[in-house]
């Protein structure tokens, strides 16, 4: 029984130290019961994290059982720790291609005059906040600025009014596009 709690343990300390990426938005990794109480806060990026989520789980399981094969590993905590850092890193990093592709896509699409992006893993640290002034994506458009949004997985255009306040990084100055 002690093996177990040892086990949870390490997974829980795993998870808790991950939150501090940002505290704020990934708080509820820290607590595991706020996941249950407050379901939608997470579930409505769903279609934006569910392909990097099958991707880390799928790597994970495969972590799991090879350092379950491996004789020098007896610990669980060992075993759990590995699978649950496999699943965190091939998360982020299939996050960071899912978001590439959607956003080079959409600006192609646009033929967009200037584009700047911050990495999916900047974007984490910024999310939540409740008056957020920097933004995952911008590209102008004959005057127009679009912004990025997880949760639509799209662009999509925001009066002068707004973007006036907020950090639109290398489209500030109205950069083009460099040509590749």
């Amino acid at each position: 029984m002690g093996r177990f709690f040892g086990a949870v343990a390490t997974v829980w300390f795993f998870w808790a130290a991950a939150s501090l990426w940002n505290f704020q938005f990934l708080g509820g990794f820290a607590f595991p019961p706020l996941l249950f109480l407050l379901p939608g806060y997470y579930f409505k990026y769903w279609g934006f994290v569910w392909l990097p989520f099958l991707a880390g789980l799928s790597c994970a399981v495969v972590a799991g059982i090879l350092v379950h094969r491996a004789e020098p590993l007896e610990s669980l905590s060992w075993k759990l720790l590995v699978a649950n850092f496999a699943f965190l890193f091939f998360f982020v990093l299939s996050a960071e291609v899912r978001t590439s592709q959607l956003m080079s896509a959409a600006v192609d699409a646009a033929n967009a005059d200037c584009f700047d992006s911050r990495f999916f893993s900047s974007s984490v640290a910024i999310a939540g906040e409740e008056f957020q002034f920097d933004v995952h994506a911008v590209y102008r458009k004959d005057g127009d600025v679009f912004i990025w949004s997880y949760r639509d997985i799209a662009f999509f255009r925001v009066p002068e009014t707004i973007y006036r306040n907020l950090d639109l990084m290398g489209c500030a100055a109205g950069r083009a596009l460099q040509a590749s």
